[in-house]
């Protein structure tokens, strides 16, 4: 794995946090790892799934939620996917907090390639990406008219 790859972690660190993923993987059927915000490169945080390529569906990211919260909901939207509930492009409902629908779109694989390390790492080329979009306070996502621009410090969008 180049440095570019591992950024910033040991080769220990990096092997542990591999072993982590496979039992969560393994256990489960993916994992969701999340990564902190950066100042240095203005990337916020975001959290992302690792496992379903394997099951021949898109891995999910989502930017600027806890990643607490982004663990829960990303491992049921995870579930949902798998069972066939889940489509693109349209509002979520039952997913954040009543009043809130975010989106799932298609994220631009070169553009994701540099936020699903772990899983461009396990699969390579097979990644592909769904983003889920968040909506600001007033449930407006970042194309419609009115969107709060704040939170586009928090959620990049990395649609083509």
């Amino acid at each position: 794995m180049s440095k570019r790859a591992r950024r910033g972690i040991t080769k220990a660190a990096f092997e542990k946090l591999n072993e982590s993923l496979d039992a969560m993987i393994e256990r489960h059927g993916w994992a969701v790892l999340a990564v902190f915000a950066d100042p240095d490169t203005n990337t916020p945080t975001f959290s992302y799934t690792v496992g379903l390529t394997a099951k021949n569906k898109p891995e999910m990211i989502v930017m600027g939620m806890p990643p607490d919260n982004a663990r829960i909901v990303l491992n049921g939207l995870a579930r949902r996917l798998l069972a066939g509930e889940v489509k693109r492009h349209e509002r979520l409902s039952m997913v954040l907090t009543e009043g809130y629908e975010p989106v799932l779109i298609e994220a631009d694989t070169a553009r994701a390639r540099d936020f699903l390390r772990a899983a461009i790492h396990r699969y390579g080329d097979q990644v592909q990406a769904l983003q889920l979009v968040l909506p600001d306070a007033a449930n407006r996502l970042p194309w419609e008219e009115g969107f709060d621009r704040n939170m586009m410090g928090t959620q990049l969008i990395l649609a083509p």
